[in-house]
């Protein structure tokens, strides 16, 4: 039991959104193919120099890019790595990605979820899709009885906020380029 009315507060963000961090939202891609997927990505891998993360919702698709995006990326000097195509396990792939500052790293959900990469090595983080929730039983129980469609909409913020989240945790992180005092975008 709780005595008394819990007390609130606010506390001003101590990072400048606004300075720190760009929102891309491509567009002009037809998810379903996946050359142009892998294109996008190459393309902004190559403007953030690596260090970026890519997000997948599917295995299948993951492979699909990571196949037409490693020889381009190879040539640029920009190492790439995926979870389900490299044969080592995800906290591995995780451990090389953190000291390659330039790497970039394909992955799933375990791939965002509860990883820590500071500094210049996580600079970009780019989903393949909007990560809605899959419909299982469990989830339609759970849609059901938490507000239905809001329900989803919470979930995916909540994982975008989680990705959005890994790239700027110190005053020198800076999302989509270099740090602040020699940002390049």
């Amino acid at each position: 039991y709780l005595s008394g009315d819990p007390k609130l507060f606010s506390v001003p963000s101590p990072f400048n959104y606004a300075e720190q961090t760009r929102v891309l939202i491509v567009g002009d891609v037809r998810k379903d193919n996946p050359g142009e997927v892998a294109a996008a990505f190459r393309e902004l891998f190559i403007a953030s120099g690596g260090g970026a993360l890519g997000i997948f919702t599917a295995v299948q698709r993951l492979r699909a890019v990571h196949e037409k995006l490693v020889h381009p990326l190879e040539e640029k000097g920009i190492h790439l790595y995926g979870q389900h195509v490299d044969p080592l396990d995800t906290g591995t792939l995780i451990d090389i990605f953190r000291e390659e500052e330039n790497a970039c790293l394909l992955g799933t959900d375990a791939t965002r979820d509860g990883i820590d990469v500071p500094g210049r090595s996580l600079r970009l983080v780019v989903y393949d899709r909007v990560p809605w929730p899959r419909p299982t039983l469990l989830h339609k129980a759970r849609r059901e009885r938490f507000g239905g469609t809001a329900y989803d909409d919470r979930l995916t913020r909540l994982k975008l906020r989680e990705a959005f989240a890994r790239l700027v945790r110190g005053a020198e992180d800076a999302a989509g380029g270099a740090g602040p005092r020699d940002r390049r975008w």
